[in-house]
């Protein structure tokens, strides 16, 4: 049995795991095929992986330790499966040797200036042009677009929340200024809305009304709808059409630099940050489980830094 053949029966066993996390992990391992030339799953060895590890060096730190986080997991479970003869402890131990492998290095996030992120909410905000001879509902539904654009744009940039919690986000989830999401490993969290994004998204769902069978707080409201219309109005909206609209903001306000909406989500944090100097806070409004992926945010705000050191140091006595 080639290793290729055993893919779908693994990543049919993590499941689980969000959409974007197994196609990075399906990435991987066909890599790994590629490397190994698809050999037979009973030939897998450690040195395998040790191989694969120094033949991706050259790749980014965070890809690096995908790949290998994957293979890892691959290991063990071709070890569960009984379809190789290798030593649990021994590929247990491998991810002491990643470490060595793929240095933790921490990026800092893209973040942007207050001054884009208004001109960024000026265009969602804007409406749509249509043509002369648009009738009463075409209109109707640019408007609800338009409404639904300004509620996605605040809530995001108020709440922390990343992309993919906010598309899957209930209307029967969401209370006054607050909205209960599950994040990355299935954590339950608490996010928060300024009266700003609360009143956007309120004056959306006037708009919007009740679609039968609806239950997702954001909707795509195509410009065009083929075979049945009520179920294509209940459609949630997806990531790709928010990243899609954030790079059609992004052209209409001539912002040059990449804004996605990850991006307000860094803006969030470092924002809540150079007001409460908590990190620990921020973590929890993040939903991050490590306090080493919060810490990143801290590096961003050099001039808080700067301004303790002139405080302590700054005048001779």
């Amino acid at each position: 049995m080639k290793i290729s053949d055993t893919f779908e029966s693994f990543t049919n066993s993590i499941s689980g795991k969000s959409g974007n996390t197994l196609s990075a992990y399906q990435t991987a391992l066909n890599r790994f095929a590629e490397f190994t030339r698809d050999v037979e799953v009973n030939q897998l060895t450690v040195k395998h992986i040790e191989k694969f590890a120094r033949h991706i060096a050259p790749y980014a730190v965070k890809t690096r330790q995908l790949y290998l986080i994957a293979l890892h997991r691959y290991y063990r479970w071709l070890i569960q499966e009984g379809l190789v003869s290798l030593d649990a402890a021994t590929v247990m131990g491998l991810r002491d040797r990643f470490k060595d492998l793929t240095p933790k290095q921490h990026a800092l996030p893209h973040t942007v200036a207050e001054s884009i992120v208004d001109r960024l909410g000026r265009a969602a905000a804007r409406p749509e042009t249509l043509p002369p001879r648009a009738d009463d509902r075409a209109r109707g539904q640019s408007e609800l677009r338009r409404l639904r654009n300004v509620a996605l744009f605040h809530c995001l940039r108020t709440s922390g929340m990343r992309i993919g919690e906010l598309t899957q986000l209930k209307r029967r989830s969401i209370g006054f200024r607050e909205a209960r999401v599950i994040g990355k490993g299935n954590k339950e969290r608490i996010v928060y809305f300024d009266e700003t994004a609360w009143d956007a998204l309120m004056a959306y769902w006037k708009e919007r009304g009740q679609v039968f069978g609806e239950e997702f707080a954001f909707l795509q409201h195509p410009q065009r709808v083929r075979g049945d219309p009520v179920r294509a109005e209940s459609k949630g909206l997806s990531v790709d059409h928010a990243e899609q609209l954030f790079r059609g903001w992004c052209a209409q306000a001539g912002i040059d630099e990449r804004v996605t909406p990850h991006t307000l989500r860094h803006v969030f944090a470092t924002h809540v940050l150079a007001r409460t100097s908590d990190l620990a806070l921020v973590q929890d409004l993040l939903g991050h489980v490590s306090p080493e992926t919060t810490r990143i945010y801290a590096q961003v705000s050099q001039e808080r830094m700067r301004d303790a050191h002139r405080q302590a140091f700054g005048k001779r006595e």
